[in-house]
């Protein structure tokens, strides 16, 4: 994707010269498509970054075109180059949850997801890890993950455990299933808003394919497609957000949030190594 660099540099020229919106327009316009697709070009990140980025840049496109070096001998997309990767970089530390790696070798696109929110997890290994970890890693992860499988065993040991009393035991678990409850129905309307937007943004996308449109009408679809990205990448932001008030309700009984966070990352960590023991029976042996 190259752009054309004796149009871009007339064009600044113009605009430094009458500061007129419509000409900045057009450079917007000449520079969006490579702009929207740089993120994934440069560092293979996926489009709700690119649509994000693409917004970034937008809300700071007069400054940057201001900037640009008119009296220098560079050409304008190596310039640009160089501004788009330092403005990536502030990008990544103004959104959160976006992996910081500037690598052009960087190729993965994982999601890290939860063991206990994983739709193809082995019930049965799960069960079988569980009878593996000890009695207070295996209130925890049910306390914090699954409340309404706590059993009578796991009552008794909370109680020995923490020192409550048992209508404050059960007053806990009813709200940590409550909760959970909650947790469950927000992801469910986040992924059918996800649904909707991935309709709306794959029609645009066909249309742009399809039509081949004019610059001007293709940054307005360009714009368009980054905003719905936006909102996706938000609803994705959503689904994996952790539910603040599990972690202060579980907080009573240790104290404090950081020690309760702990206490669940340490059991998570003992779940997963036997979930590997019993996927390979060799390991460890």
């Amino acid at each position: 994707m190259k752009i054309d660099d004796g149009k871009i540099k007339n064009l600044i020229v113009e605009y430094l010269r009458n500061q007129n919106e419509k000409i900045l327009e057009g450079i917007k316009k000449e520079l969006g498509e490579y702009i929207y697709y740089f993120p994934r070009l440069a560092y293979k990140k996926n489009p709700d970054i690119c649509g994000e980025f693409y917004l970034y840049i937008l809300e700071r496109f007069d400054k940057i075109i201001k900037n640009f070096p008119l009296k220098a001998s560079v050409k304008f997309q190596t310039w640009f180059n160089y501004v788009l990767k330092n403005n990536f970089i502030n990008f990544t530390k103004y959104i959160k949850n976006i992996e910081n790696n500037l690598s052009l070798d960087d190729y993965k696109d994982t999601i890290y997801i939860e063991i206990f929110e994983k739709e193809d997890t082995d019930y049965d290994e799960l069960y079988k890890a569980f009878d593996k970890i000890d009695s207070s890693d295996r209130v925890i992860l049910k306390l914090c993950y699954m409340p309404e499988l706590i059993n009578e065993k796991d009552l008794k040991h909370i109680l020995e455990k923490f020192k409550i009393s048992v209508s404050e035991t059960l007053e806990l678990q009813k709200r940590l299933i409550q909760l959970r409850f909650e947790e469950l129905e927000n992801t469910r309307k986040a992924c059918e808003k996800i649904r909707i937007l991935n309709s709306k943004i794959l029609d645009i996308r066909y249309a742009i394919y399809s039509n081949n449109p004019e610059n001007n009408e293709k940054h307005e679809m360009l714009t368009k497609i980054a905003r719905l990205e936006g909102e996706r990448f938000k609803c994705f932001q959503k689904i994996n957000s952790k539910n603040k008030e599990i972690i202060n309700c579980i907080a009573h009984l240790f104290g404090t949030r950081e020690k309760a966070s702990y206490r669940i990352k340490i059991a998570k960590e003992k779940l997963k190594f036997y979930l590997l023991k019993l996927k390979q029976p060799n390991v460890g042996s």
